[in-house]
């Protein structure tokens, strides 16, 4: 696989903000830790992180599987016939 494949910045970053706001929900008392989701609900950004972990994972497998179907459809995937 010679082709440059593009990477997804947005989700990367707002996993990255999920981990920062983990970080501020376990600092005791802290001032910021007010204005998170576990304040108000019953989830926080630990179950955002594992939905965004599992969104660019199955953004990885919609690729994966396009470029499978894309080779078999040309003849150059691995299951071609006549190779």
């Amino acid at each position: 696989m010679d082709r440059a494949v593009a990477r997804s910045t947005s989700v990367d970053f707002f996993r990255g903000l999920a981990l920062i706001i983990i970080s501020v929900d376990h600092v005791p008392q802290s001032a910021l830790a007010h204005l998170t989701l576990h304040t108000y609900t019953y989830c926080d950004a630990a179950e955002v992180f594992v939905f965004l972990g599992g969104a660019a994972f199955w953004a990885l497998l919609a690729s994966v599987a396009l470029l499978s179907i894309l080779a078999l459809r040309a003849g150059t995937g691995p299951c071609a016939v006549g190779e």
